[in-house]
């Protein structure tokens, strides 16, 4: 595994990501934290493929080679990629669909999972990652 400065940098503006949707998230706002934590998640699985020596096609495009590349190998739960598509698909609500109210807790929800992904590709970045 390759962990190099571009793999420390993505990390850290993944945490930088995560802090600021907590921010936003202490001051009320539903829309914001989902973005960040969503972001977060982006910048985590972004340090999973450099560090791994892949790089991922732009867009939506990443999320299918994410999943290839990590949970239908088997180095990571499935579950996270879940957790990433629904990110994926919350942030676009939050982003651009003004009229869709967001319900209560999803925020607070989407923050949760950000900071497991997280803590998950931290642990990958250890060598710790599913071998099985």
């Amino acid at each position: 595994m390759i962990v190099d400065s571009k793999v420390q940098a993505h990390l850290a503006k993944a945490k930088r990501k995560l802090g600021s949707a907590q921010l936003l998230l202490d001051h009320h706002s539903k829309r914001g934290p989902i973005a960040f934590a969503y972001f977060a998640m982006f910048h985590a699985a972004t340090t999973m493929g450099l560090a791994e020596g892949k790089t991922f096609p732009p867009c939506s495009g990443w999320l299918a080679a994410f999943e290839e590349a990590f949970a239908k190998a088997g180095k990571i739960e499935p579950k996270f990629h879940a957790d990433l598509l629904e990110a994926y698909r919350l942030r676009r609500v939050a982003d651009y669909d003004v009229m869709t109210e967001i319900p209560a807790g999803v925020a607070e929800a989407t923050l949760k999972t950000a900071t497991e992904f997280l803590a998950m590709a931290e642990t990958f970045l250890e060598g710790a990652g599913r071998q099985d």
